[in-house]
């Protein structure tokens, strides 16, 4: 480590404590306390900060070393050397030291000693090529993210544990080299790489990628996800070339709008056993047409909006007697004729086939259900008897926006008052 004792030419430290500043050729403190600061050249460093984090994540913690802060002038398209020590302490962190420079085609050398790089390339939007991550980085939260012209990445270092959103918003970037194998968290890491045709391979000891590949248009497969995954909610939302998922593992707890708005995705292979909830998960995928041996873990106990703007799907999957919330689960599937099965457990049906105008037949109500809030509005061809069973007191629009003739029965007391409501329901 190349130790100064004395400050040079265009140094300035100030201390946080008594406000006292040193200048050329005063010596530098032995020991620098939390918050000393020192100008040098393009940079600001400080000492011993926290970075608080979004999200409710631990800070980022350089109480044993200094921080390059935000340079001074964000308009260069060249900046200086960075220091590699100062007072004899390490530099641990680039907090958005770059970000926001627009102009700079290629970035300094990082220092061998950085263990945080947050946001530090960040809307560098004539960076083209990524410098080399030393061995012992851990963090790399939003580094490069919308780096418009990069082009190249470098491999991460195996020591890297977050990469979150590390390329959000690289619009060119169209593959990314390795990354780190010790990584748990990618969640938004290739988010709007809209040129993105290739994933990287997913490490063995990711937990969470929720967005990880959301909006990346041109990705042609979705890359194998590995046990001990949980959460990739909206992982591949709006992935428009996707074609087929891949097998999801039992590991996964989250698949919130994992799929949706994919819209050419016409395979769905293997749901995780153990999933409770398909919120949104293939909403919008108007390529989905037969689902009649898709099968939905048994587990699954909400399917709210599930396939919701499914605009061609013409055969639904089976839905397990586990589930209690199929709150607009099919609304919108303009091409179903037949909806599929509502087991007795079911509680919520509200929205649950609103709009699917070529819809003909429903089956029975089971008592379970509390809520049918315009569960067929402007089923337009719906038709026939539908058996209601439930006593049910939220029933407002539920037949609204029908024109054919429809015969309520059943064991439900409100039969009268839902038909009294519309003049081609009749009930018995």
């Amino acid at each position: 480590m190349n130790k100064l004792k004395r400050i040079p030419k265009n140094g300035i430290y100030i201390r946080s404590k008594g406000n006292i500043t040193l200048k050329h050729g005063d010596c530098f403190p032995q020991r620098p306390k939390k918050f000393d600061r020192y100008e040098e050249g393009d940079y600001i460093y400080i000492y011993g900060i926290n970075y608080i984090q979004p999200l409710n994540r631990p800070p980022i913690n350089t109480n044993n070393g200094w921080t390059v802060m935000p340079v001074k002038n964000h308009t260069k398209a060249k900046y200086g050397r960075i220091r590699t020590e100062i007072a004899g302490k390490p530099i641990i962190a680039m907090l958005m030291t770059f970000s926001q420079c627009a102009n700079m085609k290629k970035a300094p050398e990082i220092p061998k000693t950085v263990k945080a790089m947050e946001h530090t390339f960040e809307y560098c939007e004539s960076l083209k090529a990524s410098p080399v991550i030393p061995y012992g980085v851990e963090s790399m939260e939003y580094t490069y993210a919308h780096c418009n012209k990069l082009t190249k990445t470098v491999p991460i270092p195996d020591t890297v544990k977050s990469m979150r959103g590390t390329y959000a918003g690289c619009v060119s970037l169209t593959w990314v080299q390795k990354l780190s194998a010790n990584v748990t968290d990618i969640s938004y890491i290739c988010s709007c790489c809209f040129k993105l045709r290739i994933a990287p391979r997913i490490p063995n000891t990711v937990k969470t990628m929720d967005s990880a590949f959301s909006v990346c248009d041109s990705l042609i497969k979705a890359p194998q996800i590995p046990d001990g995954v949980k959460d990739i909610s909206s992982a591949f939302s709006n992935c428009s070339t996707l074609v087929t998922t891949p097998n999801i593992p039992d590991s996964v707890d989250n698949m919130d709008l994992t799929f949706a708005y994919c819209k050419n995705l016409k395979t769905i292979h293997k749901l995780p056993n153990g999933i409770e909830n398909l919120i949104g998960t293939f909403e919008s995928c108007e390529s989905l047409t037969d689902l009649s041996n898709t099968h939905i873990p048994k587990s699954v106990t909400t399917m709210i909006d599930t396939f919701e703007y499914c605009t061609n799907l013409t055969k639904p999957p089976k839905i397990p007697d586990g589930v209690e919330y199929m709150s607009g689960a099919f609304e919108r599937c303009k091409a179903m004729e037949i909806a599929p099965n509502i087991p007795n457990g079911v509680k919520a049906l509200d929205n649950a086939f609103c709009d699917c105008i070529t819809l003909t037949t429903i089956p029975a109500i089971p008592a379970s259900v509390e809520i049918i809030e315009c569960m067929v509005q402007n089923c337009e061809n719906l038709t026939g008897t539908i058996i209601i069973d439930t006593n049910t007191c939220r029933y407002k629009n539920c037949f609204n926006g029908t024109t054919k003739p429809i015969t309520i029965t059943g064991k439900s007391q409100n039969l009268e008052d839902i038909a009294n409501e519309y003049a081609n329901v009749d009930y018995k």
